[in-house]
């Protein structure tokens, strides 16, 4: 509603179509990329910091710090499963090296 509006009482309803759309687009992507800075920083720093402050109250640290070689694992997943991205053989041989880490951290 404010887009059309602004369209309307401003100075761009007597501007072509295409450069209402580029002031437009032009207004809101400061504070779009402000809005994502602002999300971002509250998912990231807030909401994983108290999941891992929990993770920590519930489990061992060494078990809570093997969670950090994952990211690796599942980004070759992902990669395979959303972009169809094919892993080599020194990708699958990283992995392996990733997953053993992991084992040895966590074994009693």
């Amino acid at each position: 509603m404010g887009v059309p509006l602004c369209a309307r009482l401003t100075a761009l309803r007597t501007a072509s179509p295409d450069m209402q759309i580029f002031w437009q687009v032009g207004a809101l992507a400061p504070v779009l990329l402000l809005a994502t800075l602002f999300v971002e920083t509250l998912y990231r720093g807030i909401t994983s910091g108290l999941f891992l402050f929990w993770l920590l109250k519930h489990d061992k640290v060494s078990s809570v710090a093997s969670l950090a070689f994952l990211p690796p694992i599942f980004g070759v997943a992902m990669g395979g499963a959303w972009l169809g991205e094919t892993a080599g053989p020194a990708a699958f041989g990283a992995l392996a090296l990733v997953v053993t880490r992991i084992i040895l951290i966590n074994r009693h």
